[in-house]
């Protein structure tokens, strides 16, 4: 699966990966599940870019501050299109 990731990668090749930061002692609906855990750990192992942690605050502090004309069209997609949004931007 690992390989699958890293050629899938390869495939794109973006110019920057980033991780949406989170809690680690959330709890409930919004806790962190083990298998996303493993999953951010398989990009991390990425050797051909740098993978980077993005806080939800700063994302949030920025849209605040530049403003987003744009929307994601999924409500499951809003974290991962502000994320990119934020990448794009910055």
């Amino acid at each position: 699966f690992m390989q699958q990731v890293k050629a899938s990668l390869d495939n794109i090749n973006a110019d920057e990966i980033a991780i949406l930061a989170r809690n680690g002692k959330a709890k409930g609906t919004m806790a962190p599940s083990p298998f996303s855990f493993k999953l951010e750990g398989i990009f991390q192992l990425y050797d051909k870019r740098d993978v980077q942690f993005v806080w939800p605050q700063t994302v949030s502090a920025f849209l605040k501050k530049k403003g987003c004309l744009l929307s994601s069209e999924k409500k499951y997609q809003e974290d991962a299109f502000r994320l990119a949004y934020y990448l794009l931007n910055k």
